[in-house]
């Protein structure tokens, strides 16, 4: 059953945006954890001694919950084993899922106490559509989001009450931060908001779209696939083991393929993998434009064709290709996670704090708004 075209809770809001003329300030902040979560710690003792350069300033985060300690974030490879889980399962009360949160939460935040807020959060397509999937991801998450957590953050203090939790499609939340203002009020034109979109989601180990019309969903064109540029990071670590028999993880691929100078040191020699990641993206992107083709074809019945998700700005110019009439949304890595806290600005105008949350298997993306003050 599908229930999140245009989320009835948030509709019942939609009368308030034009009959409330109040302006607020709506404090925003938004940031992106990788998915990277480890046992083990950053201490090397003296080891680094020795007329070596600075200590890292990109270290993982230490995260400490009821007494357990966690690295999580960036060069978690570094220092431990990555914990590197791809099912959908993960999205409900994992432990990694938590630490993970705990950490974009933090740092979206700050540390210290902070007022209840309420939070969207954005699932997958394939979750989403299917009903009982979806009810029982949504129960595991809200028995252990809503309620005080206290955590520590490189051992500082952090204190976080969620009071509300409800869950969109993450597309949807794409569509929102193109539609929405994070004061929760309409930035395109009705006629445009109402019209035929299609947002396309392209995120590591995803691919979703989700059209709507007249801000209902059209399920003939909406679809969720696990074709996201995993595709690509795969190719490139099977071409790196059998060229030069290194195994490297999926998340030191994405680096690569992410990286303005991809130089791969190996045997006493650095190799440019640009010729090879340029024919790794050029295979993923035709995986997804197939896929894309057969459910929507040429796209051109939509007014609107709107990309959101890491892997669409990594894979802008093949998508504009196929897609030229499309908009690639700004900043679309964090955009779902933007969306998603435009839509409970929406939702829950007078809310102190909102949150929107994309837990994707890239990375973690968290987007707080805090409402501060009324303008005089």
């Amino acid at each position: 059953m599908w229930q999140y075209p245009y989320n009835p809770l948030i509709r019942e809001n939609e009368e308030n945006m034009s009959t409330k003329p109040e302006v607020v300030f709506i404090q925003e902040s938004s940031v992106m954890v990788p998915s990277q979560i480890g046992f083990g710690t950053t201490d090397t003792g003296m080891l680094s001694r020795g007329f070596l350069k600075s200590p890292r300033t990109n270290l993982p985060y230490k995260v400490t919950v009821n007494d357990r300690e966690y690295l999580a974030g960036p060069n978690v490879e570094m220092y431990a084993t990555p914990l590197q889980r791809m099912d959908f399962a993960r999205l409900g009360d994992s432990a990694e899922q938590q630490a993970l949160t705990y950490v974009a939460l933090g740092l979206a935040m700050g540390s210290g106490e902070h007022p209840a807020a309420k939070i969207v959060v954005g699932f997958p397509v394939e979750v989403m559509r299917d009903e009982a999937k979806a009810k029982d991801v949504l129960k595991a998450l809200r028995a252990w989001m809503i309620g005080t957590h206290r955590f520590q953050i490189n051992d500082k203090d952090y204190g976080v009450t969620i009071d509300k939790v409800i869950v969109i499609a993450q597309p949807l939340g794409g569509f929102y931060s193109w539609a929405i203002s994070k004061e929760g009020k309409f930035r395109v034109s009705q006629s445009e908001a109402q019209g035929r979109i299609l947002v396309v989601d392209i995120g590591f180990n995803t691919l979703d779209l989700y059209a709507l019309k007249n801000m209902e969903l059209e399920p003939k064109y909406t679809t969720g696939d696990t074709a996201g540029v995993r595709r690509a990071a795969e190719l490139l670590m099977q071409h790196i083991q059998r060229e030069f028999d290194v195994r490297i993880s999926r998340t030191e691929a994405n680096a690569l393929l992410l990286s303005d100078n991809p130089i791969f040191e190996s045997a006493g020699r650095g190799i440019d993998l640009t010729p090879v990641i340029n024919q790794v993206l050029d295979a993923s992107a035709t995986q997804i434009t197939d896929i894309c083709e057969t459910t929507v074809g040429n796209g051109k019945q939509f007014s609107r064709v709107l990309f959101t998700g890491g892997g669409s700005e990594l894979l802008r110019k093949h998508m504009l290709n196929h897609f030229p009439f499309a908009l690639v949304l700004p900043n679309a890595v964090m955009a779902n996670a933007s969306g998603c806290a435009y839509a409970g600005r929406l939702k829950w105008p007078d809310a102190e704090v909102v949150i929107g949350l994309d837990p994707g298997f890239g990375g973690f993306k968290v987007t707080a708004l805090r409402r501060c003050e009324e303008a005089q």
